[in-house]
């Protein structure tokens, strides 16, 4: 069952076609939109992974979509171990936010708004001066958290590459 839910898209466009950049970026989208299809996928330990012909599939069609990134064997695994890593971690995140909504009732809109009268209080004794500077948009729910530290992995793994072909970086 666990290799069946993980078969690779068909379409190889869904990696995408724009080198090894677009397809991390892909993959990550693709792994976080599994877990959210199948949550119970989080609870099983995948530290050594079943090695059946869905699994097998995707990680080649992973790798040829990466191997243009010249760095080593271990550090092109280690690239997608890295990614899927931050995938899970936000998914995990997604999944308990659900999890608390259902639990108590409460959107996480309805929750923070609930929160605001001790945070007004709590941010007002001069305790927490930073917090207290931030914009009101700081935690709202239109910054896309998941896209911007993925992106800052990218351009890291991106400066790496510039490095490795001895390229000033972007």
């Amino acid at each position: 069952m666990l290799d069946r839910v993980q078969r690779p898209s068909e379409n190889p466009a869904d990696l995408g076609d724009g080198g090894w950049r677009a397809a991390l970026e892909a993959m990550a989208r693709e792994t976080l939109a599994l877990y959210r299809r199948r949550p119970w996928l989080l609870q099983v330990n995948q530290s050594r992974p079943i090695l059946g012909p869905s699994a097998m599939d995707g990680m080649e069609k992973v790798l040829t979509l990466i191997r243009p990134m010249g760095l080593t064997d271990p550090e092109l695994v280690s690239t997608i171990i890295m990614i899927d890593g931050y995938v899970v971690g936000a998914a995990r995140t997604q999944l308990y936010e659900q999890e608390a909504e259902r639990r108590t009732g409460l959107t996480d809109a309805e929750f923070w708004q609930a929160q605001v009268p001790v945070l007004e209080k709590v941010l007002a004794s001069g305790r927490y001066p930073v917090m207290a500077s931030l914009s009101e948009d700081t935690f709202g729910p239109d910054f896309d958290h998941f896209g911007f530290g993925l992106q800052r992995i990218l351009d890291g793994l991106e400066v790496l590459v510039a490095q490795r072909r001895g390229e000033s970086a972007p």
